[in-house]
Order: structure tokens, then sequence, then C-alpha cells
């Protein structure tokens, strides 16, 4: 278990590299406020946020603004995104048919981007039934995913405050990086279809009183 001393007590926040109990935002947070120190480990706490080390982080979910730092329900909390654009995945699929997939949004990777030696936080995803996982780095895979996002799950949602939710994540996702949300031109009358609509709705489900 990967563990720090907050305000004096010793804290889970995930395994090895990857912390899955703690937003990057909110481990920062608490570093520059002197709240945490080390427990022995091999590197200094303040490597944990260079982003040339790869370490993975709880992607910040707006309903968790309000948790103490390392307060989470679920370790494995995820957020279904339905795509229809087989670009994204590099698919190969029956053009006879209509292409659907669902990713899972699954945490934020600190990373110092090769191409432009920009520091962000890249979204990390996984779909399949065999593990497969997406790491994006790129703006425009990214402004792909999103505009997908705020189609095929915001736009049909009708629940006021699920999809003020899911605007709010659309958001904290390029904020990673340093983007601004684009212009989307969105039909009304797009819905999600049966079969990608029920895989989506599993993915939601949570016992009452923890997050989406």
């Amino acid at each position: 278990m990967a563990r720090v001393n907050y305000k004096g007590v010793e804290t889970k926040i995930g395994v090895l590299n990857s912390y899955f109990c703690v937003s990057y935002q909110k481990f920062t947070t608490a570093l520059n406020e002197g709240h945490l120190q080390d427990i022995g480990k091999s590197y200094p706490i303040s490597d944990f946020t260079k982003m040339e080390r790869d370490f993975y982080f709880r992607f910040p979910f707006p309903d968790e603004d309000h948790r103490k730092f390392g307060d989470v329900d679920d370790y494995h909390r995820s957020i279904p995104i339905l795509i229809r654009d087989p670009s994204i995945l590099n698919d190969y699929y029956d053009k006879s048919r209509p292409y659907e997939k669902v990713i899972k949004l699954e945490s934020q990777l600190g990373i110092l981007r090769e191409s432009d030696n920009r520091k962000c936080l890249a979204a990390f995803f996984s779909y399949g039934n065999k593990g497969q996982t997406l790491r994006v780095e790129e703006d425009s895979k990214i402004l792909k995913i999103v505009k997908q996002f705020m189609k095929n799950n915001v736009e049909p949602e009708l629940d006021p405050e699920k999809k003020n939710l899911y605007k709010e994540i659309a958001n904290r996702i390029l904020d990673g990086y340093q983007l601004e949300m684009p212009k989307l031109k969105i039909h009304q009358s797009s819905r999600l279809s049966s079969k990608a609509e029920n895989v989506a709705s599993r993915l939601l489900k949570r016992k009452k009183g923890k997050g989406l």
C-alpha cells in the first residue's frame, strides 16, 4: 500500500504508483499547505507530483470535492463514455452496422508530454472485456472524446443533477490539458441506443449513498 503522513496521521492513498484514493489537486494542495510528510519512502514525497514520474491519481470527481484527504467510497469509480467515433480507438468495424463502444474514465496521469514538453494531467480510460486501456496525451484526441461525451452522454441525460455533474467532469478533463470546452453542434434528438444505454446504466449503478 502507498501511504503518507497527513496531518500527523498515516493515510492510505493507493498502491505503488496508482493513487486511487486522492486526486492530484487534493494531493498538491495538501503538500503546498505543509500537511504531508514522508513515511520511509525511497524518494521524497514532493516527487509524487513530478509529471515525468507517471503517477496515476484519482479523477477529481466534482461531487467528492467536499471529502477529506484520502476519503473515498469506491476505489474503482469510473465514468462510462459512449463512443460513436471509431477513429478514437482506431477500430475496424462492420460499416453496415452503427459503431458504438463504451470507454470508462478511470483516472488522471501526470505526464511531461514529449511532443511539446508540456505538463499535463492526461485522462486514462479502460474499455472492452480484455482490460484494454487508453492513455490520451494528444489534445486532438481528448477533444474528440469530450465531444462524444457531451453529445452521447450529457445531452440525452434527463436527470438535471447528473447532467450538471457530467458537464463539470467534461470541463475537468479538459482542465488537465489547459483546454477550453469546444463549441458543439448537438441535436436534441440524439439518444443512446438501447444496447449502449443498458451498458452505461449497468456501469453507473452504485450502492445507495455512494457517488455515481
